[in-house]
């Protein structure tokens, strides 16, 4: 990842645009899985922009591609990526996190969700 407090941030641009960005709380309370069937499931991805972010035409842009790109990702598909997931240990999660920055605080409940959200996957 280049930029991961834009991976780890809010689902939506937010204002300010620094809102968007490692907002762990943010992170914490979106939805991860939007839907699933007993064949496919669907991810929650960024949903598109409003026009009020014309203004930042870069952003605009790719966030209107990425509306869907995670549907019908097969339901074995996923909980393989879970499987993979699984093997990193909390502490490599926390290092991560701790790489990049964030407070002690911040790392726990990063690494916390997305140990959280591995075993949903690993659930499917």
């Amino acid at each position: 990842m280049s930029d991961i407090g834009a991976t780890f941030g809010t689902p939506n641009l937010s204002y300010p645009f620094r809102h968007s960005k490692g907002d762990v709380d943010a992170y914490a309370r979106s939805n991860f899985i939007a839907k699933i069937t007993e064949e496919y499931v669907n991810f929650k991805t960024p949903s598109r922009p409003s026009v009020m972010y014309a203004g930042r035409p870069r952003s605009f842009i790719q966030r209107t591609h990425l509306d869907g790109l995670l549907n019908n990702v097969p339901r074995d598909d996923a909980r393989w990526m879970g499987e993979i997931l699984s093997r990193l240990s909390a502490s490599q999660l926390q290092d991560a996190f701790r790489a990049a920055g964030y407070t002690p605080d911040q790392v726990d409940e990063f690494s916390k969700t997305v140990e959280d959200r591995i075993a949903q996957l690993n659930r499917l």
